[in-house]
């Protein structure tokens, strides 16, 4: 096994780095707005969830 690995390394190409996936490009900012609100109790944990996974899934439609 450790012979193919190291006959793989040797030949294969090299691969071009991923995009990052559709909404990643927001999803950081979302998760820090929606953590302040809910750290300083503007909103519930649960209120913070269901705001970031909704918001979440439209920016990801959004990029479809």
């Amino acid at each position: 096994m450790a012979d193919f690995v190291a006959v793989v390394e040797a030949t294969a190409p090299e691969a071009p780095p991923m995009p990052p996936p559709p909404g990643a490009d927001t999803a950081e900012q979302m998760l820090q707005r929606y953590a302040e609100q809910m750290l300083f109790k503007r909103i519930t944990p649960e209120e913070a969830a269901e705001g970031f996974a909704n918001e979440l899934d439209q920016s990801i439609s959004a990029t479809n």
